[in-house]
């Protein structure tokens, strides 16, 4: 028999979005687009960052000659589908990969009554979970029923309910407060959980192993490896300059695996992994200097992924260590390069708050007088960048970077039934022309209404960009309904296999729309590029009339201009060399000279709108 996942004749990009369980659409989606793509590039967040480690784990293998680990993705809904006991009964493997923490099963346990029976048989699960107080509350009860006096009994009664019920609440109370100390989630998800393992992470480590191919116990599947560096390069130094040329040339990579975290400390989202810098033989300044506690992890990751952490990074600095405690003897190096396991990004990028734990890092503020060690807690992608469609751009794309968003059913549709009509459910993306479509959303409750505020402080960015030109007639939206997807950890089996069926008919319409044979200007892709051509030459022309004007203007004392500045740069700070001056006045002034003049045509004019602006930002 043929091998479908052979034959893949073009190059794609793909990002996935998060949230939680909804993620059981995308190994469907990958699948069909496998059979077309090969991924060249892959992104995802949280839920969408699970997916993106396995299909990079797919991609990884089928770059070494075996097809065999997307064969693995194609039975993932079923893996997860499948019940606990031969005949079809009992939990599911989605439900039972979330395990809770000892100290947080009295919680898990509630939230888990209130998912599977609803109001009622939730609220039934609370004294279960917490019995510390009926015990109270009986033994108070049982005490009257001895005075033989009806009054006495009742009072008894009375009294024991009561005590039951300051036990119960005295016992939430605890569960509650035992979140900080599980780093804020009712689950870490790692070998420390309670009840049927193995829990997520574990789990996890074990599908990304043997999708690329690997033993579950053998080498750790890492970021460079994707990317292509030897495994056999043992010389540390010739390791490092084949991760720095590949930091430095991103098309060189041959799967590029990209996720995003959140750092709950600063305040601000982390890409992963963090590449070296272009210039300069070492990691990025802020990412390299993360330590971490191979105890503390350890409740975290398999052992395997700690030891090689632990073994693979790099020295602690006399500087730092001499800050540390006992000189850093219980921290390591944490490696936010492509060293970086794959697992350890994936897991960095799920942390669902509350619900999934935040993962802890270290790191020495030098700012601070004197230098002080500080914990840094990353937590979900999802909280700064749910959808981070902006990976893998460029002025001018070689290859389409496919979006896989997903979105709810207007009020009062139901969600089809059956891998047979799951295409009812997805809506293609826009033409490249025109107004691309919102997606309102009802506003007529308190819940509804502060829905739509934490929706749009979280993902203002992503709706915006996604809404773009050049960048929405690529993403196919995959509508979700009620009990599908999202928190819903208890969904049942033909429920799973029919979201998986929806993501496979999502990349059927993206194959349909990029992967014709006809070419010509018409067609999709090379309308797709035309836009972004257009796109980025008013941009561009914006940026050099405004850099021309600010360049080339008049100043008043004491003030410089930039010309005279640029003349004196091998004064500090950021030195230029007196070569580097040279070569900055003469671009810098062909820069300026570039600008349109009044009377030349302008490419603004009737671009694509809504407009794009140029601007420098933070790589994430």
């Amino acid at each position: 028999m043929s091998d479908p996942f052979g034959g893949a004749r073009l190059d794609c990009d793909i990002v996935m979005k998060g949230g939680i369980t909804s993620g059981v659409v995308y190994p469907g989606a990958a699948v069909e687009l496998a059979k077309s793509y090969t991924f060249r590039a892959i992104g995802g967040t949280s839920a969408g960052a699970i997916a993106a480690a396995i299909v990079a784990a797919a991609e990884h293998r089928r770059a070494g000659g075996s097809s065999a680990g997307f064969e693995a993705v194609a039975g993932l809904p079923d893996r997860l589908g499948a019940t606990e006991r031969p005949d079809g009964t009992g939990d599911l493997k989605l439900l039972r990969l979330f395990q809770p923490d000892r100290a947080t099963a009295g919680l898990f346990d509630v939230m888990m009554g209130f998912m599977k029976h609803g109001r009622r048989g939730g609220a039934l699960r609370v004294p279960l979970a917490f019995p510390a107080g009926p015990a109270a509350g009986l033994a108070v009860a049982s005490a009257s029923l001895w005075t033989r006096r009806p009054r006495g009994v009742a009072l008894g009664v009375g009294a024991g309910a009561a005590i039951g019920a300051a036990g119960v609440a005295a016992g939430v109370a605890r569960a509650v407060g035992a979140l900080p100390g599980n780093d804020f989630g009712l689950c870490t998800l790692g070998p420390g959980s309670v009840g049927k393992r193995p829990a997520l992470t574990e789990w996890l480590h074990e599908e990304i192993q043997t999708t690329a191919g690997r033993a579950v116990d053998g080498p750790v599947l890492t970021i460079a490896d994707l990317w292509g560096v030897d495994p056999q390069l043992t010389d540390p130094a010739e390791r490092r300059a084949a991760m720095i040329a590949l930091s430095r040339d991103p098309e060189a990579r041959v799967v590029d695996l990209q996720m995003m975290t959140t750092d709950l400390t600063h305040g601000r989202p982390w890409r992963l992994p963090s590449p070296y810098q272009p210039d300069e033989d070492r990691l990025e300044q802020e990412a390299g200097g993360l330590l971490f506690q191979p105890d503390e992890l350890a409740r975290f990751f398999p052992p395997c992924v700690i030891r090689h952490m632990a073994a693979g990074g790099e020295p602690i600095s006399a500087r730092r260590a001499a800050l540390l405690p006992d000189g850093g003897a219980a921290y390591r190096r944490f490696p936010m390069g492509p060293d970086l396991p794959v697992l350890v990004a994936t897991r960095m990028s799920l942390s669902f708050p509350g619900l999934i734990s935040a993962v802890p890092l270290y790191n020495i503020d030098f700012a601070a007088t004197p230098p002080r060690l500080e914990r840094v807690l990353f937590s979900d992608g999802g909280i700064s960048s749910n959808f981070p469609v902006h990976f893998f751009d460029a002025p001018l794309p070689r290859r389409p970077t496919f979006g896989l968003h997903l979105t709810s059913f207007p009020a009062g549709v139901t969600p089809p039934v059956g891998s047979e009509r799951q295409a009812a459910a997805i809506v293609p993306p826009p033409p490249a022309e025109g107004e691309a479509p919102e997606e309102p959303r009802d506003i007529a409750t308190l819940p509804q209404f502060f829905g739509a505020i934490k929706d749009a402080m979280q993902n203002w960015r992503d709706n915006a960009q996604s809404r773009q030109p050049g960048f929405r007639d690529r993403v196919v939206h995959i509508m979700l309904g009620a009990g599908e997807g999202g928190m819903t950890l208890t969904m049942n089996q033909p429920k799973i296999a029919d979201l998986s069926a929806r993501g496979g008919e999502a990349a059927k319409v993206l194959v349909a729309r990029f992967a014709a044979a006809e070419g010509g200007a018409g067609s999709a892709w090379n309308v797709h590029r035309f836009v972004r051509f257009r796109i980025t030459m008013a941009v561009a022309e914006d940026f050099m009339v405004s850099f021309g004007k600010a360049y080339d203007g008049a100043v008043a004392d004491p003030t410089m201009g930039y010309e005279a500045r640029v003349r004196a740069g091998t004064v500090k700070p950021y030195a230029l060399t007196d070569g580097q001056v040279t070569v900055a006045v003469r671009r810098a002034e062909g820069y300026a000279a570039s600008a349109p003049r009044p009377e030349d045509p302008r490419l603004a004019k009737d671009a694509p709108r809504p407009p794009s602006v140029l601007r420098i930002v933070p790589p994430t």
